[in-house]
């Protein structure tokens, strides 16, 4: 991503790290995010803003990074999975080994990430959600970057989890 004649500086805080960079006005914040920072778990899924895979939070709010525009969201406080889940920690593999088990085929190694990011955005009491409201997520919102059809979008309400088994 080369910065041309027309770049504007881009200024956000990315988890918890302040970032500044001049970048051409059209980046997507899911570009920026991947090839700028190195963060992977903002995968690249449709492009359209329908499989969820690029979720982040932007200023705690989940929306799909693949729809904002880098420049858009100055100063804005951007939340990845490796804020929760550090590279190398072993963590979003162990969760997504759980999840495997209990879960069987809904659980997608490119939109796990981004949906379990949804799912900690949605606690309530800042606590981390215990593996039972994972998996119950996770049974609620089965994968769509895999071809899954389903309505109802990935950042549901937390109150609608409570009590699913």
């Amino acid at each position: 991503m080369n910065a041309t004649r027309n770049a504007c500086t881009c200024s956000l805080k990315v988890n918890g790290a302040l970032f500044r960079k001049d970048v051409p006005p059209t980046v997507i914040l899911l570009d920026l995010l991947r090839e700028c920072l190195g963060l992977t778990s903002v995968t690249q899924g449709c492009d359209h803003g329908h499989c969820g895979a690029c979720t982040v939070l932007l200023d705690g709010v989940p929306v799909q990074s693949c729809l904002v525009l880098a420049i858009s969201v100055p100063d804005a406080e951007v939340v990845t999975a490796e804020a929760f889940f550090p590279p190398g920690s072993g963590l979003l593999h162990h969760i997504r080994q759980r999840l495997l088990t209990a879960a069987g085929p809904q659980v997608c190694s490119a939109c796990l990430p981004a949906r379990l990011l949804c799912l900690l955005a949605q606690a309530t009491d800042g606590q981390p959600p215990s593996p039972a409201e994972i998996e119950a997520f996770i049974h609620a919102s089965p994968c769509l970057c895999g071809g899954q059809a389903r309505e109802e979008p990935v950042s549901m309400s937390r109150s609608r989890h409570e009590g699913v088994a």
